[in-house]
């Protein structure tokens, strides 16, 4: 079987929603010749890196150019979309027929390369979901008002074109359903494949990152930008000691340059910056962290589940997660009962929760593993792989689209 893919996130990003696609299309091409549509390296930097296409492997890669923004605007965003649907279109039209077409979202233009592969070699069209774009411009506020409903009516008509939809949380499908999607078309998918295991101990880890065997760290690891809402813990290091707790933010975003220089306006001590650390090396560092931080704006619900919850869970720390009662986040830490959720927007909720996380050692054990135990038993490590094969048997018995 042929199988078209449309990922704009695709290897070597290291976070978001790239792994993931990564590791589905090299699933897939294990029985199947997969193609997989994509752009250039850019996530969560923000910043375009080259990467060659690679055509005579399986899954082969095919990479499109695209405009990449510096800044989360809605302007910068709808080029960003744009540019990439317009150099990639030809690759749906063109070639070989294909058996499967599968999009990922939270590129609408994915969703709409997808389709229109999907009409043209009259095969089902599967789109995966890890973020609801609509509801994402709006409660993330990179869009509001009439942008972001435009955003949300064009993101409901594609999910209405395509055969089957894979949500990643259940959260999800009430808003699908209520924009016209059937039911039965929506799948829940587990996206919760173990990447990779820690290469190197927390003693190691603590000194290559310079972190003291005395401090009690509180780390937030992944992407930076207008969602995540991070002025939060820069006020909360205001309110915390400087000798023996150390907040850390790591990874890269577009608001990482913001985040930093407010950092040195306040001249703070005790938290710090690390770049965005690669497989292996990225849960090392989480399994040496005190506390592993979730941070989102008070505005952001159903539109996503953030996908460090993953690796945050099978490293067994603590979680603490200023974020709003309502969101899939906190949903997902009532099922775990791996952590703590707090009022988002209030760095003294969020300082005294760190304090009490940092007095309380049997309490951070428990957490951690019921993170851990909730990783085993739920997010087992081919739990997606076994859902990959059934969203694709799903699809090819419904038919083209």
């Amino acid at each position: 079987m042929r199988v078209l893919i449309f990922a704009l996130n695709y290897h070597p990003e290291p976070t978001g929603s790239a792994p993931y696609m990564t590791r589905f299309a090299r699933h897939l091409a294990r029985d199947h010749a997969v193609t997989v549509v994509t752009g250039h390296p850019h996530y969560p930097s923000w910043r375009k890196q080259r990467a060659a296409s690679e055509r005579a492997a399986n899954p082969r890669v095919l990479r499109y150019p695209h405009f990449v923004p510096r800044h989360p605007t809605a302007a910068g965003r709808a080029l960003y979309e744009f540019s990439w649907l317009t150099s990639a279109s030809p690759s749906g039209v063109t070639g070989p027929r294909y058996d499967l077409v599968v999009a990922a979202i939270p590129t609408l233009s994915a969703g709409l390369l997808g389709l229109l592969a999907g009409r043209r070699h009259r095969s089902p069209v599967g789109l995966v979901f890890h973020d609801l774009v609509g509801p994402g411009a709006r409660q993330s506020g990179v869009a509001s008002g009439r942008a972001a409903t435009s955003l949300a009516g064009i993101e409901a008509a594609i999910a209405r074109g395509a055969s089957h939809l894979a949500v990643l949380c259940e959260e999800f499908q009430p808003y699908l359903v209520s924009r016209g999607v059937p039911q039965e078309r929506i799948v829940r998918f587990r996206n919760w494949g173990r990447l990779a295991e820690p290469t190197i101990g927390v003693e190691q880890t603590r000194r290559q990152l310079g972190w003291a065997a005395s401090d009690f760290v509180c780390l937030h690891a992944g992407n930076m930008g207008q969602k995540q809402g991070l002025e939060n813990v820069i006020e909360a290091a205001r309110l915390l000691p400087s000798e023996d707790i150390r907040l850390v933010l790591a990874g890269d975003g577009n608001d990482r340059l913001r985040l930093g220089a407010r950092a040195r306006e306040l001249g703070l001590q005790n938290l710090t910056f690390v770049p965005v650390q690669p497989p292996g090396l990225y849960e090392s560092m989480l399994a040496a962290a005190d506390v592993l931080l979730v941070n989102q704006r008070d505005t952001v619900k159903e539109m996503s589940i953030p996908s460090k919850l993953t690796a945050y869970f099978w490293a067994g720390r603590p979680i603490l997660a200023p974020v709003g009662a309502e969101s899939a986040a906190a949903r997902e830490l009532a099922r775990s009962r791996a952590g703590q959720v707090i009022p988002p927007g209030r760095p003294d909720a969020l300082a005294s929760a760190i304090l009490g996380l940092k007095a309380s050692p049997d309490e951070r054990r428990r957490l951690g593993d019921h993170g851990r135990q909730y990783a085993r038993t739920v997010l087992k490590t081919d739990a997606d792989l076994e859902d990959y094969d059934a969203f694709v048997d799903r699809l090819l018995a419904r038919g083209s689209c």
